[in-house]
């Protein structure tokens, strides 16, 4: 089962640019490459799915009809909107977090929670804190997660000099990163 959670055209022409001979090696490569040899097809949107079933050949089974089927099954990830509500934000809860660093009421309070790894370009959320002390907003970054970055992101904090403005807690629990949330 072949699983896409965004659009590698996008990605190609946010990374390499919009070249037309690009756009047809990327047709390519998800025809004959990445979809070939899978039985199913699942996408998150279905905007990430139009990609895939636009393709010529791009055939999947899908039940419960026999026979080839031209959309991917569209599996949204979706966020639990019973657990993760609004009615969760307190005053204390986020009081608690911007005490991690030092931050006060008026701190921007970002959070990322995902795994650290290069591809995921969590090092941009770093210099991100930076720029925006420079634009005169006093943002405290939570990076909630562990991966093989950790080390780099961390290193990266220090050699910007905002280290007391970057908390990595690592991977958190579900109520954790519930109190990260709602306390941003």
């Amino acid at each position: 089962v072949a699983l896409s959670t965004e659009r590698m055209d996008d990605g190609m022409r946010a990374q390499v640019g919009a070249a037309p001979t690009l756009a047809e090696l990327t047709r390519w490569y998800l025809r004959r490459v990445y979809l070939e040899p899978f039985d199913a097809h699942i996408a998150n949107s279905e905007y990430t799915a139009d990609e895939a079933a636009s393709l010529e050949r791009h055939r999947i089974p899908q039940p419960p009809s026999p026979g080839p089927a031209r959309r991917p099954w569209i599996l949204p990830n979706g966020v639990d909107v019973e657990t993760f509500t609004p009615r969760r934000r307190s005053f204390g809860r986020r009081r608690a977090l911007l005490d991690l660093f030092d931050g006060t009421p008026s701190s921007t309070l970002l959070v990322h929670a995902g795994r650290l790894s290069h591809e995921k370009q969590v090092d941009w959320l770093v210099p991100t804190v930076v720029a925006a002390a420079r634009s005169g907003i006093d943002a405290r970054l939570v990076i909630a997660g562990d991966g093989p970055d950790r080390d780099r992101l961390l290193s990266l904090a220090e050699e910007l000099g905002i280290a007391g403005r970057v908390e990595l807690p690592g991977r958190v629990t579900d109520e954790r990163l519930i109190e990260l949330y709602s306390g941003a």
